[in-house]
């Protein structure tokens, strides 16, 4: 759940443009409309899907069904060694590198934390797990995410306005659906045996995204804009008057 949330954020920081930018210093909400990534962790090698599902793959299959649909009201807790999902809350994310990604920015973005909520409404739609390979497929859909991300920027707008900024994002996407596969091995151990997860393959697609820099925070937070020449951060007048004619630039254009 760390790593892909990770690579979502990654790939969301990633889709912005100068008009985002803007705005989203304005305190607007910032519509990215639809998005469609995918991601893959651990090795390249999975084994294929054979045909047709033995006995026990179909009994592991409705055995699984039942477990997740079940652990639905224990998201709240989790279950262990399952953490909560809903919400979920990870921390101290890797930084993200925005250096050399075609945007009108440049630096890095670090992650301190975010808080889901949404994901104990989602639906399996369909789920197989052939057991002589420990292969499972699965197609999944959730109606909509909520984000609270806290985070800490260090950027430069078209290399020459560098910009920090501490603060916290709301991020809200919907209709979502995950379409992957998630393959183990089986190591035995003692008197038990054990599982790994040794390949993870996940098809993201969501039919809009929407980002906002919350109003409220800005007490909680400082953004300074910084000249070439001084570390003295600019006024909260010139802060403003410097956003309105970049979002006048940008709708000019």
């Amino acid at each position: 759940m760390y790593s892909l949330t990770y690579c979502l954020l990654c790939c969301i920081c990633l889709s912005s443009s100068l008009i985002h930018t803007a705005n989203l210093f304005a305190g607007d909400v910032v519509d990215l409309g639809s998005y469609k990534t995918s991601v893959a962790i651990g090795k390249n090698t999975i084994p294929r899907r054979y045909h047709p599902l033995t006995a026990l793959d179909e009994k592991a299959t409705f055995n699984a069904q039942m477990l997740i649909n079940n652990l639905r009201s224990n998201f709240s807790t989790g279950v262990p060694p399952l953490p909560a999902l809903d919400p979920y809350t990870g921390r101290n994310f890797p930084a993200i590198d925005l250096d050399n990604k075609n945007l009108p920015f440049s630096g890095t973005v670090v992650v301190s934390r975010i808080r889901i909520t949404g994901g104990k409404h989602f639906r399996l739609n369909h789920i197989e797990i052939r057991t002589k390979t420990l292969r499972t497929d699965f197609d999944l859909t959730i109606p909509q995410l909520n984000a609270n991300v806290t985070f800490d920027a260090d950027v430069q707008l078209g290399g020459i306005l560098p910009i920090s900024a501490k603060g916290k994002l709301r991020i809200t996407v919907t209709g979502i659906r995950l379409r992957g596969i998630v393959w183990a091995t089986e190591t035995p151990q003692s008197s038990r045996n054990v599982y790994s997860i040794e390949s993870l393959r996940v098809g993201f697609h969501a039919n809009d995204i929407k980002i906002q820099l919350l109003k409220s925070s800005l007490r909680n937070y400082e953004l300074q804009i910084l000249s070439s020449s001084s570390s003295s951060p600019v006024s909260t007048t010139e802060l403003t008057l410097m956003i309105g004619a970049i979002k006048n630039s940008v709708a000019r254009e």
